[in-house]
């Protein structure tokens, strides 16, 4: 036992040197039995017997030591009282999520589960024949980038025309405009990062009639949905029109061709003219291999009052006739579509050289 441990614990009975006969040695010259001390202690109180200063700057130091060993203490108390709460909590939160998880409730539409025998005994095309919708998508962002350039583009030079161009006498109107037949630009919405029409600013609260039912458990609970599909309990609800178009697109964005094309075809059954559910039907008929329905669907929408899908069905129509070997319409298409030099026109172009 060294002297620092002895003198630290002032006056224990399992010390041979204690502080009280340190000061006793210093201040009275009293004697400590030597036989109770080893070597390194004797050395030790002939140390204490030159020194200054007694033991009371051991006292100072017990009391400034024990401040920190005391809030060292406090402080390891609360960081380990603060640890358990924090992973009290936390085990809590996840096994309530798990709960909530375990009884959510998956509402499905019956369209995306009970397909039509014609649809579900379609084949899909080779995927590397196939319109990719990331393709698709990257075509709308991209065009619409062009629009916006070109915009930019047009109003600089219409703005150095206003400014060098000489003042001309303004002329009565006398020549009769020609009766025709102007298609329309419908207000559009991008949702799932798909163009569509917005319907809502045309059609006074468009819904479509949806039926569906209420599952328990979670959405990749495949064996529960398929034992409900024949399940009488299947509610009619007005699904909003916007709502019901963007769940169709979404199913289209992940590939799921014939549950798009089921719902599209529901659609027409409301809308006939709609041309969100022609075109993306289109596209589906396409990729199932109907190529000759894919020619009917893009056909329509070409025809549709509203002109939003007009380059990109023309596109889409050329390349139809093309996978049905139908070389002649499909290189007349190509020759429209490089003639009017449009987005697609470079593409076309690229075509026309095969």
């Amino acid at each position: 036992m060294n002297l620092n441990n002895n003198i630290s614990n002032q006056d224990s009975p399992n010390s041979h040197l204690t502080r009280s006969e340190i000061d006793a040695f210093r201040t009275n010259g009293s004697k400590v039995e030597s036989t109770q001390l080893d070597e390194f202690e004797k050395d030790a109180l002939e140390g204490w017997s030159k020194a200054s200063q007694g033991t009371e700057k051991m006292r100072q130091l017990d009391q400034k030591y024990l401040r920190k060993s005391n809030r060292l203490i406090w402080f390891s108390g609360i960081t380990f009282i603060l640890l358990f709460v924090i992973t009290f909590f936390n085990i809590k939160q996840e096994n309530n999520q798990s709960k909530k998880t375990a009884n959510k409730e998956v509402i499905v539409d019956k369209q995306d589960v009970v397909i039509s025998k014609e649809i579900q005994k379609l084949e899909e095309l080779p995927e590397h024949l196939q319109i990719n919708p990331a393709v698709v998508v990257s075509n709308f962002k991209t065009k619409v980038q062009q629009i916006a350039i070109q915009n930019n583009q047009n109003q600089v030079e219409n703005d150095e025309e206003y400014f060098t161009l000489p003042l001309k006498e303004i002329q009565p109107y006398s020549i009769k405009p020609k009766l025709t037949l102007d298609k329309k630009h419908a207000k559009e919405v991008y949702l799932n990062d798909f163009k569509l029409v917005d319907y809502r600013s045309y059609r006074s609260k468009p819904e479509i009639q949806s039926k569906q039912i209420i599952l328990s458990g979670t959405p990749a609970d495949d064996g529960n949905v398929e034992s409900e599909t024949d399940n009488p309990n299947w509610k009619s609800i007005d699904v909003p029109y916007h709502d019901y178009i963007n769940q169709t697109v979404e199913q289209f964005k992940t590939g799921n061709f014939k549950q798009t094309l089921n719902r599209t075809q529901y659609i027409l059954t409301f809308y006939p003219d709609d041309i969100n559910a022609l075109f993306y039907g289109g596209l589906c008929f396409y990729n199932l291999n109907e190529i000759d329905q894919a020619i009917e669907s893009f056909q329509k929408v070409i025809a549709n009052p509203f002109n939003n899908f007009d380059e990109e069905a023309l596109w889409y129509l050329a390349n139809a006739y093309d996978l049905k070997n139908d070389k002649a319409k499909a290189k007349e298409l190509f020759q429209l579509i490089s003639s009017q030099k449009g987005y697609y026109s470079k593409q076309a172009d690229k075509m026309l050289k095969k």
